[in-house]
Parts: structure tokens; C-alpha cells; sequence
């Protein structure tokens, strides 16, 4: 929808680090993402659900909190169903931690991005965070 800004920030918990976009994380660390959505239309946007795919940050890391929501079998996490109303940003929450050891799995060459040592997670923008 084009009344709806996505965005994205991480933070590493563990190592107290607010933005942790292109940082790097050790084995064990915490990584809290909030994504937000701020409606910028005059009117309420209804029975919106924020959507996240946590499939590449998978390969690294376990989530230890969904924020209230569930994930799928393609690794896609949901929230209930909500409105925001215009001018209102809502967010939402996801926490992770980096396996113990790192995974040393290699690269696929059908899918260069899995295993690249790098968590790498869209909404709207990008957070990459290396290993």
C-alpha cells in the first residue's frame, strides 16, 4: 500500500548496541528487530497484518520471542490482524539469538545468500548483521 512506510532496526542486546545494521554478532548475542508501520494516509488503514520473513536470519539464529505473533512453515512471521490509524506508526517485535557455535555451512551456489554469514533482513530497509 502506498500510504504505508516500512521500516526496520536492530539491536544487539547482548553487546548493547542500539543499531546493530552492519555490526557483528558473536555466538550467544541477542538481537531484538522492531519493525514499524506508519500510516501516512488520511484514513485508518483496517485489519492490516504485519508479515516478516526471518528465513535468512534462520540460518544463524533461533527466535526466543515472537512479539505475539507465529511463524510459518516458509519462515514467515504474522501478527494478528490490526487497524493503524492515520498518522499512527504501530511496531512490532522479534528476538533472536545467534546459534552457539555459528553454523560453518557453506555457501549454495544456487542460493548465494544462504550461508553467507550474514544476517540479512528486509522491511522496507535492509539490516545486515555479520557473524
Amino acid at each position: 500500500m502506498a500510504c504505508l512506510n516500512y521500516s526496520k532496526q536492530a539491536s544487539n542486546i547482548t553487546e548493547g548496541v542500539s543499531d546493530a545494521n552492519n555490526t557483528t554478532a558473536q555466538p550467544g548475542d541477542v538481537i531484538r528487530y522492531t519493525l514499524s508501520v506508519k500510516n501516512t494516509a488520511n484514513t485508518r488503514v483496517s485489519k492490516f497484518v504485519v508479515q516478516e520473513n526471518m528465513s535468512d536470519v534462520l540460518d544463524y539464529a533461533d527466535i526466543t520471542d515472537f512479539g505475539g505473533g507465529s511463524i510459518d512453515n516458509n519462515n514467515i512471521v504474522s501478527w494478528p490482524a490490526t487497524n493503524i490509524p492515520s498518522g499512527q506508526t504501530i511496531t512490532k517485535q522479534i528476538t533472536v539469538k545467534v546459534k552457539n557455535p555459528i553454523p560453518q555451512t557453506a555457501a549454495s551456489p544456487s542460493n548465494p545468500g544462504d550461508y553467507d554469514l550474514t544476517m540479512t533482513n528486509v522491511y522496507g530497509n535492509t539490516v545486515n548483521i555479520k557473524l
